[in-house]
């Protein structure tokens, strides 16, 4: 990314679109010349140990895509291909204004890193769940597919469940898998940490409450 980008300006640029920050570390020096503004692109990362490049930056998906189409169209300006839905969002608002966006220029989907999730626990109805958001989304697989706020490992640590994800794999339907926690993420990170068929997790960290935490002490 140009060194000269500035990180005023480029802040600026994201609460303008209502993107939020996932990740950062980008290199982002100073200047305000509506040129930068105009070219900025969001720097990429890779996924763990995908080889996949991403957007240091994801588009946070509880919203109504169906009524923030410009919202999706502003994010891939930017260069922010990581985009993060759920089933549950918006009541499946969500998904299905993804795949509404999708559907009207399906040559962006190779641009995407597309990350959604599910609240089921059975590979029944994982795989109802499954075939559900492929269809809202306008998709034939899903990037990361996660198995939405799990408490504890015993959720996904099964062997029907590695055997589900595996599946779905080889059939295409997802490319990677893994879970997203809110609560007990140590126990949670310590034992996907030994395994090898999870490929992405998705945790809570937020800055304020860790900083508020530490000046409480």
């Amino acid at each position: 990314m140009n060194k000269r980008h500035s990180r005023r300006a480029f802040l600026k640029t994201m609460a303008a679109t209502g993107v939020g920050t996932v990740l950062s570390g980008s290199n982002l020096a100073l200047s305000n010349t509506a040129d930068d503004q105009k070219n900025q692109v969001v720097p990429q990362r890779q996924f763990g140990q995908t080889g996949i490049q991403v957007s240091s930056l994801a588009l946070g998906g509880i919203l109504d895509f169906n009524t923030n189409q410009l919202l999706l169209n502003q994010a891939l300006k930017l260069g922010i291909n990581y985009w993060d839905t759920a089933d549950s969002y918006r009541g499946g608002k969500s998904e299905e204004g993804i795949g509404r966006f999708i559907a009207r220029s399906p040559e962006i989907r190779s641009q995407l890193f597309l990350a959604t999730k599910t609240e089921a626990r059975s590979t029944m109805m994982m795989d109802i769940a499954l075939n559900a958001s492929l269809k809202n989304l306008k998709t034939n697989y899903i990037d990361l597919y996660l198995m939405h706020m799990v408490r504890y490992p015993k959720e996904w640590q099964r062997d029907e469940v590695t055997q589900w994800a595996q599946k779905a794999k080889s059939e295409g339907k997802i490319r990677h898998f893994g879970f997203s926690v809110h609560t007990n993420m140590v126990d949670n990170l310590n034992q996907a940490a030994t395994l090898d068929w999870i490929d992405g997790i998705m945790f809570t960290y937020n800055y304020a409450n860790q900083l508020s935490k530490k000046m409480s002490r």
